[in-house]
């Protein structure tokens, strides 16, 4: 993605532009620029989910949206947490 939006800006795009089309926040955008690199951690926080287990989440909500039901945060927190129990994930939930 970052070869993307360097070949991007080097076209003379705006880094505003750049950083919309990508869906990315434009100050991110500007400090890996500036330093070059990209994080490979995520930091404290460890992975629990793998990337297929949070593609299903990620659609579940998304046909929930097109159904104009709204998933609050807390909603969203027990269906997560349903989900990992179901699929014997063990993690760090707060029971």
């Amino acid at each position: 993605m970052m070869e993307e939006a360097e070949r991007r800006l080097e076209a003379g795009e705006s880094k505003r532009k750049v950083a919309n089309d990508l869906v990315i926040n434009e100050c991110t955008l500007r400090k890996r620029l500036k330093a070059g690199t990209v994080p490979t951690s995520r930091g404290r926080f460890n992975r629990v989910l793998t990337d297929e287990m949070e593609r299903e989440l990620a659609q579940h909500c998304k046909d929930l949206d097109s159904m104009f039901y709204g998933v609050t945060w807390k909603h969203l927190m027990k269906v997560d947490f349903g989900y990992a129990g179901v699929n014997g994930v063990d993690g760090i939930f707060n029971n």
